[in-house]
C-alpha cells in the first residue's frame, strides 16, 4: 500500500442495506456510501451521488425479490 494512498479522503466503497443512517451504521468515515435499498426512512450526507432504492415494504427482501423478478423476466 502506497503512502498517498492512505492519505485519501475515500478508501472503500459499500452499499447499504435496511439501515441507511450514519448514526445507526457507525461507518468508518474513510468509507463512501455508492448504493443504499431501504424500506425506512434514509438520512445521508455523501460525496456522490449512490444509486438508492426505496420503497413502502416490510422489509428490504421483498424489494430485494422485486428487483430479482424484474432481472429474471428480462434475461430469461
Amino acid at each position: 500500500v502506497k503512502a498517498t494512498d492512505l492519505r485519501k479522503e475515500t478508501l472503500g466503497t459499500v452499499s447499504l442495506r435496511d439501515f441507511s443512517n450514519f448514526l445507526e451504521v457507525r461507518m468508518a468515515p474513510y468509507l463512501q456510501v455508492i448504493s443504499v435499498i431501504d424500506h425506512h426512512k434514509v438520512d445521508l450526507k455523501t460525496q456522490a451521488p449512490p444509486h438508492i432504492v426505496i420503497g413502502d415494504a416490510q422489509s428490504c427482501n421483498v424489494l430485494v425479490a422485486e428487483i430479482a423478478f424484474r432481472i429474471n423476466d428480462a434475461f430469461s
